[in-house]
C-alpha cells in the first residue's frame, strides 16, 4: 500500500525476474536497469508509466513487445545492454510496435525508424 502514489521508482540491480503480479497505479517512471527480466510480459502492471528503463537484463526477443503498448502510455524506453539490441531491424519494430515512443535507449525516432 506503500507505493500506491509513488510516481518514480528505482529498482536496479536486484535480481528481480518476474513482477508481473505487482501494480504501481501511479508510477511514471519505473528503472528496473542490471535485474533478471527476460519478457516484456514479466512486467508489473503501471497503468500511467511514461519512461521504463531495462537496461542490462536478458531480453532476447521482441515477440513480447507488443503488449507494452496495451499497458502502457510509453514514451520513452531503454533496452541497451539486452541481447535483443543486436536483432536486425531493431529500432524500427520497436518504433514500429510502440507508435507513441518518442526516446528508445535516449535517442529521438529518427525518419529511417
Amino acid at each position: 500500500k506503500r507505493l500506491v502514489r509513488c510516481r518514480n521508482l528505482q529498482l536496479m540491480n536486484n535480481s528481480l525476474n518476474d513482477l508481473s503480479k505487482i501494480t504501481f497505479p501511479s508510477c511514471t517512471h519505473l528503472n528496473l536497469a542490471k535485474n533478471n527480466i527476460t519478457s516484456f510480459k514479466k512486467l508489473p502492471k503501471a497503468p500511467q508509466l511514461e519512461h521504463l528503463s531495462l537496461s542490462e537484463n536478458g531480453i532476447t526477443s521482441l515477440s513480447t513487445l507488443s503488449s507494452l503498448s496495451s499497458k502502457y502510455p510509453l514514451k520513452s524506453l531503454v533496452l541497451q545492454g539486452n541481447p535483443v539490441e543486436f536483432t536486425e531491424g531493431y529500432r524500427h519494430s520497436v518504433f514500429k510496435t510502440l507508435p507513441h515512443l518518442v526516446l528508445l535507449d535516449g535517442y529521438p525516432r529518427l525518419p529511417p525508424d
